[in-house]
């Protein structure tokens, strides 16, 4: 199982496209932490779904907060203007962390402009 945690300050459209996202996801074993300020709304139900809102503006403040939380052994970040792309990104996620057997990932970098997805090359 894996928490995901959903940090948010004032953007409707995008944080309405996160959620979709997440609840699009073939792999259901999740919980959703979304930390909001006032500005927007988390109107889901799903027992999957935790809102907090919040005053707090420091995001090193809001992840330490997720962090007492949060009840599983793995944490995804996530701002309200990421989406997670495809139906699988999270089975495939969790799928390649079980066969490394790790304790930390870290995704590549995609970018989305003009309605296309750009992978982030180094």
């Amino acid at each position: 199982m894996i928490s995901l945690v959903l940090l948010t300050n004032g953007s409707q459209a995008a944080l309405d496209r996160c959620l979709d996202s997440c609840f699009r996801q073939s792999y259901s074993e999740f919980e959703l932490l979304v930390f909001t300020d006032e500005t927007v709304r988390v109107a889901r139900k799903d027992e999957r779904l935790k809102g907090y809102a919040t005053s707090l503006a420091d995001l090193g403040a809001l992840r330490i907060a997720a962090l007492r939380r949060a009840t599983t052994d793995y944490l995804m970040f996530l701002e309200a203007d990421d989406f997670l792309v495809g139906t699988d990104a999270l089975a495939i996620f969790m799928t390649r962390l079980a066969e490394q057997q790790s304790d930390l990932a870290i995704t590549n970098l995609v970018f989305y402009k003009e309605a296309k997805l750009i992978e982030s090359r180094r």
